[in-house]
């Protein structure tokens, strides 16, 4: 009986890392007109950072991210980024626009992308919740 917990708990410890090991990298590009405001780390003791409308930034993130657009929060679920076509040297390149969707860009493609290149089933990420932060 030991020897099973010991190794379900090897497993579920193996199994945790490489979840983090799996994080997803990403260039996101704010075509948004908005501020945006990344959280990085799930949690209330979160670090988040700035991207400005017209910028980009190099980011790594959780699982399910929030995104603030201005006054409205977005919480997306990022697993599926992984599986894309569009990734280039382990990155995946998105663009936020004002509808709080995030496009996939081609690794070639400069921002800001228009028109934004067609996208794969499943594309653009939405939201899967949002927050009015007023």
């Amino acid at each position: 009986m030991a020897r099973k917990l010991t190794a379900l708990a090897v497993l579920l410890l193996t199994l945790v890392s490489v979840s983090r090991a799996q994080a997803v990298r990403v260039v996101l590009y704010n075509n948004s007109g908005l501020d945006l405001t990344v959280y990085l780390h799930d949690g209330p003791d979160s670090k988040s950072i700035q991207i400005l409308p017209g910028e980009r930034s190099e980011v790594v993130l959780p699982e399910t991210p929030w995104i603030d657009f201005g006054i409205v929060a977005h919480r997306y679920e990022t697993m599926q980024l992984r599986a894309t076509g569009f990734t280039c040297d382990n990155v995946v390149k998105i663009q936020a626009e004002s509808d709080g969707r995030l496009y996939l860009v081609s690794c070639e493609a400069n921002f800001p992308a228009v028109p934004l290149p067609k996208q794969p089933a499943g594309y653009p990420l939405a939201p899967v919740e949002k927050q009015d932060l007023t």
